[in-house]
């Protein structure tokens, strides 16, 4: 049974975060808040998990006794509800949180609502919307001035960690795979979606250097082949001014969908595309040619 952990490295960092110190969360005075909530509904994972913290007069680590609570999800469109149950987690500094999972699949393109009831009537809940499945339209490449490969995403909410993968190959013929995020602006909305810019020349030396640190490498390298990895967002997932930054992200009301709570439930799911890059587009970047070294053309 495949989970989001993979996908959403931010969130789940976050979710590590927002408990690191403390597992129930003291509350404002005089503020109708009952349960801080944190996580995502992914498409293409077969359990989905969303962590529910209880906000309460003092703050403390937290306990593994159950949770006064049922926790459900509905499909609006189709009225499915969903059964979420408990599991425990202990962090490493001895906190304890408490994270709800329940097995199934979101469609592209529903809406949820997630439920928190407590046995006191109470209730905390968010509304998820699922972003439709997006397929990239590859663009013709620019070659003025450098080698930019434009992708077309229409009708995307929105797009988040915007990176790419590199597989690249040292004079021995070794490969190995480099990630690097994206410059800013390279990923933007436009009349139909989103737009994906990645300026190959541009990105080159960061790969290189990159990879020289990591593996104490100074010949050149060459690539094979590259991969943009995008996380497809639902819309009102916009942290302030575009930063992932958790310390932010866990001050109440920073992000939040959440009602009769803080904290806040996405949902997002990863698309991956590969090329080439042709005998040209290689010609104007730092990268070699495959079969520069030892190996000959591969």
């Amino acid at each position: 049974m495949r989970f989001s952990l993979r996908l959403l490295p931010v969130f789940f960092g976050l979710l590590v975060l927002a408990s690191g110190c403390t597992e129930e969360i003291a509350a404002p005075p005089e503020l109708r808040a009952y349960y801080t909530l944190w996580g995502a509904f992914d498409p293409t994972a077969d359990m989905q998990a969303v962590r529910v913290i209880p906000i309460s007069d003092t703050i403390s680590v937290g306990s593994a006794d159950p949770l006064p609570v049922t926790v459900t999800s509905v499909d609006i469109a189709s009225g499915e509800e969903k059964t979420w149950r408990d599991s425990v987690v202990t962090f490493s500094n001895g906190a304890v949180g408490h994270v709800y999972v329940s097995d199934f699949r979101p469609a592209y393109g529903s809406e949820h609502v997630f439920r928190v009831r407590g046995e006191d009537g109470t209730e905390t809940s968010a509304l998820v919307a699922v972003p439709e499945l997006i397929e990239p339209i590859r663009q013709t490449p620019d070659i003025v001035g450098g080698v930019t490969y434009p992708h077309l995403w229409i009708d995307a909410p929105r797009l988040n960690r915007v990176r790419a993968e590199y597989e690249v190959e040292t004079q021995s013929c070794s490969a190995d795979f480099i990630e690097v995020g994206l410059r800013s602006g390279s990923a933007r909305p436009v009349e139909f979606g989103w737009q994906t810019r990645l300026q190959l020349r541009q990105e080159a030396a960061e790969v290189i250097g990159r990879y020289a640190r990591l593996n104490e490498y100074e010949d050149p390298l060459a690539l094979r082949k590259v991969t943009l990895i995008v996380e497809v967002a639902s819309e009102d997932w916009r942290p302030p001014g575009g930063v992932f930054d958790p310390e932010l992200l866990v001050e109440p009301g920073t992000l939040s969908n959440v009602t009769n709570g803080f904290g806040f439930i996405g949902s997002a799911y990863e698309v991956r595309v590969t090329w080439t890059p042709t005998f040209d587009e290689i010609a104007r970047t730092p990268f070699r040619f495959p079969g520069f070294g030892d190996c000959g053309g591969i």
